[in-house]
């Protein structure tokens, strides 16, 4: 994950690559980060920054800062917030995606289970 992003950035296909990992491992994740590429700007957010006082300055710093990488904790991302516009646009393109996989699926004459599958799916979405 750490090449990737790295690459996809000196390749130009990213400004910043956010990368969410399990909590308790992303200060070891942004050392090891820093091991493989010692002059990488990286931001590792910390249970600190997320606290309620703080979390609208880590967003703006994270928008605005010239960070090769970002990296925070799972249950981190959740209190990011998204916009409901964003939300119903992201939702309506994964009900979009399991349609045409269906569709795709039925019209290859694919194993039941996939199609099975797919339409449970649908059903949460």
């Amino acid at each position: 994950m750490i090449a990737l992003a790295m690459e996809s950035k000196r390749l130009g296909l990213c400004n910043k690559s956010l990368i969410v990992v399990p909590n308790h491992i992303s200060e070891q994740f942004g050392s090891d980060f820093q091991t493989l590429y010692p002059s990488a700007n990286i931001l590792v957010a910390t249970k600190k920054d997320f606290e309620m006082k703080n979390r609208r300055r880590l967003c703006a710093k994270i928008a605005t800062g010239d960070y090769d990488a970002v990296i925070i904790g799972h249950s981190q991302l959740e209190k990011i917030p998204i916009s409901r516009e964003r939300q119903e646009k992201l939702i309506k393109k994964q009900i979009r995606e399991i349609t045409n996989g269906i569709a795709d699926l039925n019209g290859k004459r694919s194993e039941n289970f996939n199609v099975k599958q797919l339409e449970k799916n649908q059903a949460y979405t």
